[in-house]
């Protein structure tokens, strides 16, 4: 689509893409207003939040422990989990990573990325 426009003689057209910017702030907001975000967490690790949504429903997680920002180690292995889901399972993966993007933006700060947010967050303090 972008190949569409063209610039005016004299003039540069450019374009920025915020990797997930909606997210991050949500995850920053979790995180000033209750001291603490699983997303903020996951963003801050460099963990695609797509992939971990797609591979926690894919239970790839279960015999881990919650995830601890600050254990790089046990970070390294949620990494390595998505990173063999995607690979192993390919059309899978894709497939429920294309179902939590949605989920993620698909009512931008409506009800399900909210409760998407609720849940990570709360079955991490409930366990």
């Amino acid at each position: 689509m972008r190949e569409h426009y063209i610039a005016d003689p004299g003039y540069v057209l450019n374009s920025c893409d915020y990797s997930q910017q909606e997210l991050v702030a949500l995850a920053q907001t979790c995180y000033t207003e209750y001291g603490f975000s699983i997303m903020r967490d996951l963003i801050n690790n460099d963990i695609d939040l797509h992939g971990y949504i797609a591979a926690r429903v894919g239970k790839k997680f279960e015999d881990l422990p919650r995830i601890d920002a600050e254990d790089l180690e046990l970070i390294a292995l949620y990494k390595g989990r998505i990173d063999l889901f995607k690979k192993e399972d390919k059309d899978r993966f894709k497939f429920l990573r294309a179902l939590a993007k949605a989920l993620n933006f698909g009512s931008e700060f409506g009800e399900l990325i909210l409760c998407t947010v609720l849940v990570v967050e709360m079955e991490t303090v409930t366990t």
